[in-house]
């Protein structure tokens, strides 16, 4: 007869403190997946507005748009 090893439930700090440890972009896409249940940090939100790719597939110099104060508020409200 074996004995069953009772394994510990999930707790949300413990799925906080593994998101947390992940790179940015791994964290970025784990709280959009889970987004019912985690918030999208202002650190998180700000790199997403970084990092917004051209949308244009074109060789060569890509160019560089910033994005204003303005439109990252509009985005941090929006959360």
């Amino acid at each position: 007869m074996t004995h069953a090893v009772m394994a510990s439930p999930l707790t949300a700090e413990m799925i906080e403190d593994v998101v947390a440890g992940l790179p940015i972009q791994g964290r970025i896409i784990l709280r959009l997946l889970l987004i019912q249940y985690l918030d999208v940090t202002h650190e998180e939100i700000l790199y997403m507005v970084a990092d917004r790719p051209d949308p244009r597939c074109v060789s060569g110099k890509k160019p560089v748009t910033t994005m204003t104060q303005e439109s990252i508020t509009a985005m941090i409200d929006r959360r």
